[in-house]
């Protein structure tokens, strides 16, 4: 088995690139799939999240993900108590489906600094795109506002300082030259 680390901040094109590149014999694995997953069916989980930030607790006792990100992003205290809990299970989850029977597999994620010390990756992708780019993206895809999309990615790269990268891939170019240029370092 190979193993890839594909890692960008949001709005980068880290699952558009997964999705041209996921194959018969590349397993993708989106760690923001898993964190969603497990946001939605873990109810131990959820509990633990409520107790932190019970604002994100709506009236059917589900997590407000919107309302768990604008907690996330603009405090502190509160990111770091989500992280100590969702970390370590998407971590494990994504660990669990290590185990299927594709050739290739590459994890994207967000998250760099705390998966780097427990997976061993082959190699290192970055997926890099101009900040602007970046909001503009964010603003077409998501509800959230420049000031809160700028607050996630200036987080998110300070968790990029210390990673060696061994591919760096300009997102704003032709996705088929993004998926060519990282098939070269697989193969």
């Amino acid at each position: 088995m190979s193993l890839f680390l594909l890692y960008g901040s949001i709005g980068s094109g880290k699952s558009t690139l997964g999705k041209a590149l996921s194959s018969n014999d590349i397993k993708i694995i989106e760690l923001d799939t898993i964190n969603k997953n497990i946001l939605e069916t873990n109810p131990k989980i959820i509990n633990k999240i409520a107790l932190v930030a019970p604002a994100c607790l709506d009236k059917n006792q589900s997590i407000n993900k919107s309302v768990l990100k604008k907690l996330i992003f603009n405090e502190a205290s509160i990111r770091t108590a989500i992280e100590s809990i969702m970390h370590p299970e998407i971590i494990n989850a994504a660990i669990n489906e290590l185990k299927s029977k594709e050739k290739y597999k590459i994890i994207i994620s967000p998250l760099v600094s705390k998966i780097v010390k427990k997976i061993n990756f082959e190699k290192i992708v970055y997926l890099q795109l101009d900040k602007k780019k970046q909001i503009k993206r964010v603003q077409l895809r998501d509800e959230i506002d420049e000031i809160m999309i700028n607050n996630i990615i200036n987080i998110q790269n300070k968790d990029y300082k210390n990673i060696k990268n061994d591919l760096v891939i300009d997102g704003s170019m032709d996705i088929k030259i993004q998926k060519d240029k990282f098939l070269e370092l697989i193969k």
